[in-house]
C-alpha cells in the first residue's frame, strides 16, 4: 500500500493519510486537533559557507589602541671629580676638565681653578650627607655662589698702604686733620678734681 494512500481512523471515521494515521490517532484519542500539518519540506536548509565571507576573526590588538611605553626620565648624574694638581694643567686642560664634569666652563685659569675647587667640596660633602640632594641642586647652588662671588669681588675695596713710600704720603695729605683730632680729644679730657684748702 501507498503511503499516500488514505484509511478510515477507527476513533473518528476520518480518511487520514496512512502515513500520518498514528500521529491522528494519538491526537483523536487525546481530544487534540488532528489538522493535517503542511508538509514537511524534505530538504534542510544549510549555510553556504562558500558563499559568504568568512567572519573577520575576533583580535584584541585590533581594537585596542597602542600605546608607547611610558619611559622614566633617566636619572640626571654628574661624573664625580678629584682634586686635580693645577699648576700642572693648562687654561685649555682645565676648561676641558670642567666641560667633562658637565659645569660651566667660563673664565680664566683662576676663576675655572676657584669653581672647580667648590664644585669638589659641594659634591663630596653631598655624597657623604644623610639626605643628598640631586646634581641639579647642587649646580643651582654652584651658579649662587658664583653670582655671589662675583658681587663681593665688584664691591668697592678699602686700599691698604703697602709700602713705606705709601704711609708717608697718606701721613702728610691728612697731618692737619690728624693734628686736629689730637687737639680735640686733649680739651675734650676730664680734668681731674682739684682739693679745695681747707
Amino acid at each position: 500500500m501507498s503511503s499516500t494512500a488514505s484509511v478510515a481512523c477507527p476513533n473518528c471515521q476520518q480518511n487520514v493519510r496512512q502515513a500520518r494515521i498514528n500521529w491522528h490517532l494519538d491526537r483523536c484519542l487525546a481530544g487534540l486537533s488532528t489538522d493535517d500539518p503542511l508538509p514537511v519540506p524534505t530538504t534542510t536548509t544549510t549555510t553556504d559557507t562558500q558563499s559568504s565571507p568568512p567572519a573577520a576573526p575576533t583580535s584584541t590588538t585590533a581594537t585596542t589602541k597602542f600605546q608607547l611605553p611610558v619611559l622614566s626620565s633617566a636619572k640626571f648624574s654628574l661624573p664625580r671629580p678629584t682634586k686635580l694638581a693645577y699648576s700642572l694643567l693648562s687654561e685649555a686642560k682645565l676648561r676641558r676638565t670642567l666641560r667633562d664634569l658637565g659645569i660651566p666652563s667660563k673664565g680664566d685659569k683662576h676663576q675655572m681653578q676657584m669653581r672647580h675647587v667648590e664644585w669638589v667640596n659641594m659634591y663630596m660633602a653631598n655624597a657623604d650627607s644623610a639626605s643628598p640632594v640631586s646634581h641639579r641642586v647642587l649646580l643651582k647652588r654652584l651658579s649662587t655662589w658664583e653670582e655671589a662671588l662675583s658681587r663681593q669681588s665688584d664691591a668697592p675695596k678699602t686700599q691698604i698702604l703697602s709700602t713705606p713710600g705709601e704711609v708717608a704720603e697718606h701721613a702728610s695729605k691728612y697731618a692737619d686733620a690728624f693734628a686736629e683730632l689730637v687737639t680735640q680729644a686733649g680739651s675734650n679730657r676730664k680734668k681731674p678734681p682739684t682739693n679745695s684748702p681747707t
